[in-house]
């Protein structure tokens, strides 16, 4: 009985691994997910759905739940058989009722009942698993929330980026760490898909987004309101700052982070699956004229063309600084490549062996010395330039109404 023993904890045991390896379920007892269930679930990872991938993996510990109980029932019935048969003496009456004894089974009607309900349950598990996976591999629906180009006047905006919240009358202003949030955006949950997040989430009122920071950390805070009510005006004591326009933020880039970043109306578009979102890379695939991701964020955009012109003068400031970071930017890359190439030559004058060869090394890095010394110099010499334009339009800004013929100089300016 110690061998069915072992065999019922082994299935068991593996049962349990296939179970978790398809929901999880283990790390649901507690907030906290135990470091055992993590080096678990690193382990099924790293060692079998990183090469096996998720269904078969499943299949495998299925598979192995029903193998290893047998083996190790068999390996312990196999090693308490005597290796060497001893003599003994057994008198005729006993061989006789060995004789006449109706063979006997290690395995109890409750065990084997107890072993095919199991061999049922898990096969059942690994059923749902596939359907579960299958059901994970369908495309599901996203949106992504488009800036308005060109924004049309007159047009009240249903969701939108920056300004102010519309809050109703009574609303308070969210806060983290007993600080003012900053206002990010405003989404009408109206026009989001009815199958978005599985139905889940509002489809009436609006979202509004505030983001601040509780004990270091960056936090959000969400309110869904059931109506529109009037722009609220902002704590006069925010002090933090959302907006960047660049995924990562160089040293000299944090005079872009604004509080007064201008309202943009953004339409809610309903992506079915990754293949027909042109902003994401689809693997095996190249960029060409052809595809629209290459085009947006590949080739730049136009400052010529009316749709990606600025409006008025708070998205012309916003362009001024955004060519003036850029500027200061670029000559303290340029200055960063020509302080490796001065380095990388003193380190070949003063040990020229150390490089398989010196001289094309040196030639090289003298070479690239020249060019991003120049670069630097010429970066430079724009920053001034920008800066007076940004300078002289913050003053138009204040005393004369904004105009596409005075955006149209300041454009020719910066291309020149």
């Amino acid at each position: 009985m110690k061998s069915l023993g072992r065999a019922i904890l082994v299935f068991a045991f593996m049962a349990v691994l296939t179970l978790h390896a398809g929901t999880g379920f283990l790390a649901s007892f507690t907030e906290k997910t135990p470091r055992a269930v993590q080096g678990i679930d690193a382990i099924i990872q790293l060692g079998l759905v990183s090469w096996l991938g998720h269904a078969n993996t499943l299949a495998l510990l299925a598979f192995l739940t029903l193998l290893l109980p047998v083996l190790g029932y068999r390996r312990d019935a196999r090693d308490s058989e005597p290796t060497q048969p001893q003599s003994a003496s057994i008198s005729p009456a006993r061989m006789q009722r060995a004789v006449d004894r109706k063979p006997t089974s290690d395995f109890r009607p409750e065990d084997r009942k107890l072993i095919l309900n199991l061999l049922e349950g898990a096969a059942n598990q690994v059923a749902q698993e596939r359907e579960m996976v299958k059901a994970n591999e369908r495309p599901r629906p996203f949106v992504r929330l488009v800036p308005r180009v060109p924004i049309l006047p007159g047009v009240p905006p249903r969701s939108w980026f920056g300004g102010k919240p519309s809050l109703p009358e009574g609303v308070a202003w969210p806060t983290c760490g007993g600080k003012p949030t900053s206002f990010l955006a405003q989404i009408d949950c109206s026009g989001l898909p009815s199958d978005l997040w599985d139905g889940a989430g509002p489809r009436s009122g609006w979202l509004s987004f505030f983001l601040g920071y509780e004990d270091g950390y960056l936090a959000a805070k969400v309110l869904h309101t059931r109506s529109i009510g009037t722009p609220s005006a902002l704590p006069a004591h925010v002090e933090f700052d959302w907006i960047s326009l660049r995924e990562t933020p160089g040293k000299d880039w944090t005079s872009l982070a604004r509080k007064d970043a201008p309202q943009w109306p953004v339409d809610i578009v309903e992506v079915s699956s990754k293949e027909e979102d042109p902003i994401v890379h689809r693997k095996g695939s190249r960029d060409n004229d052809d595809n629209p991701r290459f085009v947006r964020y590949h080739t730049g955009l136009d400052l010529n063309d009316p749709a990606w012109k600025p409006f008025d003068w708070a998205t012309t400031l916003l362009m001024l600084d955004l060519a003036a970071a850029h500027a200061r930017d670029s000559a303290r890359l340029r200055q960063e490549i020509n302080d490796s190439a001065v380095k990388a030559l003193e380190q070949i004058s003063a040990d020229p062996e150390r490089f398989r060869d010196a001289g094309e090394a040196r030639a090289r890095n003298e070479a690239q010395a020249a060019w991003t010394s120049r670069a630097v110099i010429a970066w430079k010499a724009y920053l001034p330039a920008i800066e007076d334009l940004r300078a002289a339009a913050a003053v138009e800004a204040v005393s004369a109404p904004f105009s596409t013929a005075r955006l149209d100089g300041l454009i020719a300016a910066l291309s020149a």
